[in-house]
């Protein structure tokens, strides 16, 4: 009797552990507390926008690391509303170096092919030290392979 009373515990035990691994709420989610609502989505991707457009630079700050954050909370959306705004941030030569690190961050978030050649685009052209070495350090896999593969045509 006591082992199936056993038995029957252990396999409700596991039955729990498997139902809450199941959770809709992502590991992000659990660790941040964040509101975020799908139904609000669009709406809250049009104010970001506008406060990409902002001409004050904490404001733009706020919305690229609230774009980086929505990407994680719903990775299936490609927010590509966002891109040309992140771009215009990044591009920015005289703006400030950390609003420019966050927009390139949440740019490089989207994984869009646009995107991509934009920040390969900075990191040829930018002067800006701090910007361009971010920009390396994103396509260090990239470099590797350009190596690997010129040595192979050498």
């Amino acid at each position: 009797m006591s082992r199936n009373f056993l038995s029957l515990m252990l396999g409700l035990i596991l039955f729990a552990i498997t139902i809450q691994a199941q959770s809709d709420i992502n590991r992000f989610q659990k660790q941040h507390r964040t509101n975020f609502n799908k139904k609000n989505l669009k709406s809250m991707q049009e104010m970001l926008v506008k406060a990409l457009e902002s001409s004050i630079s904490s404001k733009v700050a706020s919305a690229a690391q609230t774009v980086r954050e929505l990407q994680q909370i719903f990775p299936e959306e490609s927010f590509s509303s966002m891109l040309n705004p992140l771009i215009n941030v990044v591009k920015a030569e005289n703006g400030e170096t950390s609003t420019r690190i966050l927009a390139l961050f949440a740019l490089e978030s989207l994984h869009n092919d646009e995107g991509d050649a934009v920040i390969k685009e900075i990191q040829k052209s930018t002067t800006n030290n701090t910007i361009r070495e971010i920009c390396n350090a994103m396509f260090i896999p990239d470099i590797k392979a350009e190596e690997k593969s010129d040595k192979i045509n050498e």
